[in-house]
Order: C-alpha cells, then structure tokens, then sequence
C-alpha cells in the first residue's frame, strides 16, 4: 500500500479492504481493453455521433465516456467561450537538436500516449455528457519558427486542436509552448508526458504506457450500481445544506482579481508537527482554516439570509483521485482529477483541529472510488447544491517521496537534452485586476449541445444558440483558491471575478486563512 492509501484508510480493516481490491484487480489477467466495459456507453448511438461529428470510422481507435474531471473541464471551458481550462505552458529546452528531433519526438509521443490524440463529443445526454475519441491519426500539432499550428493542421475536426507544441529556437536553447486543455492532463500527468518528451528528444525509446489503469477508473464508475452508491452517499451528505451563498456579479465582466502569495507561511513544519500530533494532515489543516474564512466571508455579504455563527458551509475540493486500488493510478499519463463537494460543520463555532479532524475523516469516505469519482451536474441534480468556491490544495513532495519524480528521472542521468518549466513568472508574487476579454473563442459545433451545461450556469434560461456575450453573463462565477507547500513553505493565490471579491478583499482573505492556520499551531513566522 501507498503512505497516501494508509492514511485515507485509516483504520486496519479498511487497509486490508483496499489490499483485497487491489489484489483481485492484479489478479485478472484479462483486465484489458477487451475486458473493460462501459455500461454508460449503451444509451448513446455512438456511431451516429462519430459521423455528425465528421470521425472517419477507420481512424477511430477506441471510444470512452468522458470522466466527470473532464466533463467539468470541458464545460467551464465552454461556458466562459474559452477563456478558462485552455492554458499554454512555456518549457526551455536545452541541448544541440534540431527542429526535425524535436518534431519526432512529438510526434512519438502523440504515437504512445493516447491521451494526446483524444477528441471529445457533446451527447446531448445527462448521463454521459460527453464521450472522449481516441484517434489513430491525430494530424499535425507541431509548429516551428513563426508559423502557426493551425496553418498546417490537417486533421478531420479542425476546430477542436486540443494539444500542440510551438518551438521556437533562441541563441542558446529551444523555446516550447505547449498548448492543452485541461481535459487533457493534470497536476500528475503533466510531467510525467514533459519527462517523456525530453528522453525521446535524447533518442531514447520509452516503453509504451499502459492506458489500462485510466480505463479501469472510468469502466469502475460506469456502471448503474456504482451511480446508485454514489447517489446515496451525496444525498446523505449534503442533506439539508445550507443556503448561505457568495453574491453573483449581475453581469460577467472580463476582470478578475489575481492574488498571490508565495510563501505566505514560510515555514510549515511547526503545522506539519501539529498534524502529526492530531494524526491529520496539513492538507485538513488548510480546508479548516479555509472553511473559517470563507465562512466569515459569507457572513458579510448582503445576501446572507440567516445566522452563520452556527452554519455549515460547503465548498469544492479537487481530488486527484490516484490512490484508489487500482495498478498504475499513481502514475498513469491521463488526467484522473476530479471535484467535488466538501461539508464542514459550524467552522465559525469549531478550532480549526477539530474541524480538520472531521475534515479528514470526511475525506477518507469522499475519497471512494464512487463517491469520488461521480459529477458535480449529478450532485447538483441529486442535492440543489450549487458550488461557487473551489480549493485546490497540493503538497508537493521532496524527490525521495515523489512516485512522480522517480518515475520522471528513470534514465536521466544518461540524458544531454533537457526541457525545463518556465515557472518564475508564475511563482512571482502579484497582486491586481487581470483583463480576460483576449482569447474568446467560438465554441465547436459537436461541443455545443451539452446537456449538463446549466449546472454551471446561475440562470437555465440559456439556450444553446444564445449569443457568447449573453452566455457568459450566466456563468456561475465561482471564487477559487490555491494552496501549494512547496520547498517547506505554503504559497496561496486567490482568483476570482473583481465584482465578486475586490483586491483588497482578496489580499485580506489570504490573510485570515494564513493566520488560522498559524493561530492553531501557536506559532508566528
């Protein structure tokens, strides 16, 4: 068993259940493509699908239901007319190739890994909104020099480009940008796809990676009796919520505020001691002191409509969903996140170490492979919840922790060629108003009938023809922080809509959440 499967086990019991799982999983041989299944799959006309939306059968390797991590992504992305879940990351590649190795290698690596030649289609239906499209050939999604990818893209469905690579040669290193959508990839599997681009860049073959743990993640959660589970969990969990709630902006403007804060705690360790001490963890002890602030916040708004001194508040976490009983999540090159909810119990009347101790406790049953794996449009039809706040947490683990890393540096002390992330613009401090109106884009046609679009929506009265303006007006516009420890200190940024939480406000929240967490240790940095 993984450390992160002990502890959300929890209990001896529990870890001999995910032991007894995993080895009846390892023990089927026959757990591969032809022994998978999707149930979900049978109440779409997949091949209709694929012939409106203009897939030559023959160039279709393998259709899936997409996951609910990407059915979010996917819609947020649409609802905001691309603005969102769309991001292009800058490498620097250092070493002597030339514009044709660093164009095998890419195509090499589309060759392996399936992920990066998956389309995606809009159903129509709620239970599976959209399925994912592995192709054989995914067409040219390399660029060099001033071109552009999509002068020579000569795939069947132009205008879903979903992953390219831009390089560009400077006086002493190549430099990539690598376009993707973040139904594509996430915090794990990203850099596992960089490390093997940078080993085929160095002539070294890499051995073909097994999709099948991907596959069993989304055939585990494709059946009814897995739905039904779900089902009864979230409505037991989320009964009588509570109806406190952030003020939406009237109209969706193009600003948002963008704090962030590096290093806002400098030192983490007297907390990770604390943990230690509770048996929790720092991850429980950051959605404690969030829970507190987001619920002191909720008490100065307008519109809250009772007394939060002994309200619950609710909030969506992201889940990485790599820890389940299944061979190679941990390290599979597919994205396996998703979000769900997150109840906490009177934070504004609770310490912040019990309210973590219920917390992790909490997690350990979100964390199922069903009830972790199932929608927010499903728990919003099951419940009424809407979400409109979103904590994602990372701990970023040393190199000797790091199953990632140790997977990622296999073979480079061998390698001349390296690509390194252009990550300082990123980890700067900053703190003010970003204008989004660049980069709108017209949503493809097979991506636009979206059943499940509204739940992200704060009117249903949208239609599918509505104009983009009008579209985006009805965004549910959520506040959404990040919390990473990284190197021994906790970097938080706060993102949100400038008429929903202004600089200030932002910079202020921060603040509170930092010091709920110092306040519970003891402790000033």
């Amino acid at each position: 068993m993984s450390v992160s499967e002990i502890l959300r086990a929890a209990t001896v019991p529990k870890m001999a259940q995910v032991v007894d799982s995993r080895q009846e999983l390892s023990m089927k041989p026959e757990m591969s493509k032809e022994a998978l299944s999707f149930p979900s799959l049978e109440e779409v006309d997949v091949d209709k699908l694929l012939a409106s939306a203009g897939f030559a059968q023959a160039n279709v390797q393998e259709v899936l239901p997409a996951t609910a991590g990407q059915t979010y992504m996917l819609s947020l992305w649409q609802q905001s007319a691309g603005r969102l879940f769309y991001p292009t990351f800058r490498y620097r590649l250092y070493g002597s190739v030339d514009t044709g190795r660093v164009r095998h290698a890419w195509n090499v690596l589309l060759g392996q890994h399936s992920i990066l030649r998956t389309s995606f289609i809009v159903t129509g239906r709620e239970r599976v909104p959209f399925i994912q499209v592995v192709r054989r050939d995914f067409g040219e999604s390399f660029s060099h020099g001033d071109a552009e990818v999509g002068d020579t893209v000569q795939s069947e469905v132009n205008v879903q480009s979903f992953v390219r690579l831009h390089a560009k040669q400077r006086e002493d290193h190549w430099l990539l940008s690598l376009t993707i959508h973040h139904a594509l990839y996430d915090g794990v599997s990203l850099p596992l796809l960089i490390a093997d681009l940078e080993k085929l860049c160095n002539s070294i073959a890499i051995p073909p990676p097994s999709n099948v743990p991907f596959r069993t993640l989304v055939a585990s959660t494709s059946n009814s009796s897995a739905r039904e589970t779900s089902k009864t969990f979230w409505t037991d969990y989320l009964s009588d919520p509570p109806i406190l709630h952030l003020p939406q902006p009237a109209t969706a403007g193009s600003k948002r505020v963008e704090v962030f804060r590096p290093a806002a705690i400098q030192d983490v360790s007297p907390l990770e001691k604390l943990a230690k001490i509770h048996g929790l963890s720092i991850h429980a002890f950051f959605l404690a002191a969030y829970a507190r602030t987001y619920a002191n916040l909720l008490g100065e708004s307008k519109i809250a409509s009772q007394e939060t001194q002994d309200a619950d508040v609710i909030f969506g976490i992201y889940l990485a969903n790599r820890s389940h009983a299944i061979d190679g999540s941990a390290v599979v090159a597919a994205p396996t996140v998703n979000l769900v909810p997150l109840r906490v119990r009177q934070p504004a009347e609770t310490s912040v170490s019990e309210a973590a101790g219920q917390i992790q406790r909490d997690l350990q049953e979100i964390g199922g492979l069903e009830t972790s794996t199932v929608g927010l449009w499903e728990i919003e039809r099951w419940t009424g919840v809407k979400i409109d706040s979103f904590v994602n947490f990372l701990n970023l683990p040393g190199a000797e922790d790091n199953d990632v890393a140790k997977v990622a540096e296999v073979g480079a002390d061998k390698q001349t060629v390296k690509i390194r992330e252009l990550d300082d613009q990123n980890l700067e401090a900053r703190s003010g108003v970003s204008d989004t109106k660049e980069g709108v884009i017209e949503i493809p046609g097979e991506l636009k009938k979206n059943a499940v679009k509204d739940v992200y929506l704060v009117s249903r009265a949208c239609s599918v023809s509505a104009d983009i303006n009008e579209s985006l007006q009805r965004v549910q516009q959520s506040l959404d922080v990040e919390a990473t420890v990284r190197d021994g200190a906790l970097d938080v940024g706060v993102f949100c809509p400038e008429d929903m939480l202004e600089v200030h406000g932002a910079e202020k929240f921060i603040d509170e959440v930092t010091k709920a967490m110092l306040d519970a240790a003891d402790w000033r940095g």
